[in-house]
């Protein structure tokens, strides 16, 4: 199972969610090259994120990210 997160990002931004978690459920999460997914919430993944895209977490209260032991390629972290 592929996610496009890109998508998702774009319908976090147009419907203005506040907390926006991130939960990956034994799916494959690619950020292709130059894109990013903000997260205003928490993480939490049982798989690896996948591609050279940045993951960013942008909340404005603590944030939480439970990989499991996984990685994350590219994290940012802004708040």
């Amino acid at each position: 199972m592929k996610l496009h997160l890109i998508v998702f990002g774009l319908l976090t931004v147009a419907f203005n969610y506040t907390n926006a978690q991130l939960y990956i459920n034994n799916a494959q999460l690619t950020i292709q090259t130059g894109a990013s997914v903000v997260v205003q919430g928490d993480v939490t993944s049982n798989a690896d994120i996948l591609g050279d895209g940045k993951l960013v977490l942008k909340g404005t209260s603590a944030q939480n990210i439970n990989m499991n032991n996984f990685a994350v390629p590219n994290l940012e972290v802004d708040n």
